[in-house]
């Protein structure tokens, strides 16, 4: 289904994530606790030989740039820390609704990660429909909604931002500038993340 003339949901995640280089049965795939299905799609991502810091994708590419830069990562030497996974075709993306995530090492050692779900499905975000991921990017033209954000209450607790913007085409004048406003969005909730460790350490 197309949404405002934009990708299908398929096509624009191939076009975002890459398609997995092992042949799923995704059908077949059955539910694991979030944790495991985290782990287990991680260690398809190194089967698949995928770098974490170097994701091959242009928006998962462009979107560790600048999350990088706003989080102050940029050119240094720890710049690593900060990685991208996908989820695709895993019962992280079927059970748990996580298409990507984010991981960064704290200065402490902690891992903290942000999850995200890309979406065409203007209707579901907007009801409320998909609410499992941290952060859920919506791919649009519509101008009436265009960088909007809301929250909604998640299955698992808390709220997911849903953000709306139009990042299908690379070559759009205004791609990188929502890439932007998207890169702003992860490094908040990287940040109240570290924040809500750190008093539990405390």
């Amino acid at each position: 289904m197309l949404n405002f003339g934009m990708k299908a949901g398929r096509e624009f995640l191939h076009d975002s994530l890459g398609e997995g280089k092992t042949k799923v049965d995704f059908a077949r795939l059955e539910y694991e606790p979030f944790d495991k299905a985290v782990a287990e799609a991680k260690k398809k991502n190194e089967q698949e030989g995928k770098d974490p810091t170097n994701p091959e994708k242009e928006l998962s590419k462009d979107l560790l740039l600048a999350l990088k830069e706003k989080l102050g990562l940029e050119g240094k030497e720890n710049s690593d820390s900060l990685t991208f996974y996908s989820a695709r075709d895993t019962v992280l993306q079927k059970f748990h609704g996580v298409d990507a995530w984010f991981e960064k090492v704290t200065d402490e050692g902690r891992v903290v990660s942000v999850t995200i779900d890309l979406t065409t499905n203007v209707e579901d975000a907007k009801l409320g429909n998909i609410n499992k991921a941290d952060i859920i990017i919506v791919n649009t033209e519509d101008k009436s909604i265009l960088g909007k954000e809301d929250k909604v209450g998640r299955d698992n607790g808390g709220d997911s931002v849903v953000f709306y913007a139009s990042v299908g085409d690379p070559e759009e004048k205004d791609y990188v500038g929502w890439v932007d406003e998207i890169a702003i969005l992860i490094s908040q909730v990287f940040k109240e993340k570290e924040a809500n460790l750190l008093k539990k350490a405390a």
